[in-house]
């Protein structure tokens, strides 16, 4: 389907956002292509080596959601020290007993060391 789109229209600029360029697909696109960007931050959706080798630049936009990721970093944390999710759960079934006695420990996360495992990359740091 992608290489129908460009065959027909002939961009300079073909924009994808996490979508698979088997290289398949990219073998075929027309030599008007110049520019390939991924609308996000990996590139393991295109096939780098071939699209450079018919002079096809790939860019990504690194920042692409970096303060969303971090926000939702945070609320995981808050929601796994207080069993929010757990407690949720709960609801869902219609299990009112943890509003009499409190049936899942809190953690307090107030004086706790969060381990950063791997790279911390922009979003980390």
């Amino acid at each position: 389907e992608i290489v129908d789109l460009v065959a027909k229209a002939e961009p300079e600029i073909v924009i994808t956002k996490e979508m698979e360029v088997p290289a398949s697909a990219l073998e075929k696109f027309p030599s008007t292509v110049k520019l390939l960007c991924e609308a996000g931050t990996g590139y393991n959706n295109i096939p780098i080596e071939l699209a450079r080798s018919k002079g096809i630049d790939v860019v990504n936009i690194p920042t692409y959601s970096t303060e969303s990721v971090a926000h939702m970093v945070i609320t995981y944390i808050m929601s796994f020290g207080a069993a929010i999710f757990d407690q949720a759960r709960m609801l869902h079934n219609n299990d009112r007993r943890n509003f009499t006695v409190f049936q899942h420990p809190i953690h307090e996360i107030h004086g706790k060391t969060l381990g950063m495992i791997g790279g911390s990359g922009t979003i980390g740091t």
